[in-house]
């Protein structure tokens, strides 16, 4: 099944894929929308007064840099899906979606 329509890839009952993306921007900056740019890194960070242990995913489009972060109904997933996604920085945000996961 696809990444983008698995069904552990939910935050409060609906889909949380793809992240929204956002970052710092001047006037003109287009930020990314969907799966567009190329995936640089991915984080897990920790619950914390900001919320529940997430993922944080870091892209390039444009040539700038955007962030975006994954949280998740079952946290049980969080490690899985790092595991995947530390294997594809240089993707695309789309590839990512269409990643095959069991």
């Amino acid at each position: 099944m696809p990444l983008r329509s698995h069904l552990k890839m939910t935050w409060r009952g609906a889909t949380n894929w793809p992240p929204r993306w956002g970052g710092s921007y001047d006037r003109g900056v287009i930020i990314p929308a969907g799966e567009e740019g190329v995936l640089l890194n991915v984080e897990i960070e920790g619950a914390d007064r900001k919320g529940p242990i997430h993922l944080k995913l870091t892209i390039e489009f444009q040539h700038r840099v955007f962030s975006g972060v994954l949280h998740f109904d079952d946290p049980n997933f969080i490690p899985i899906l790092f595991d995947k996604l530390s294997h594809c920085t240089g993707w695309t945000v789309r590839q990512i979606g269409d990643l095959e996961l069991d």
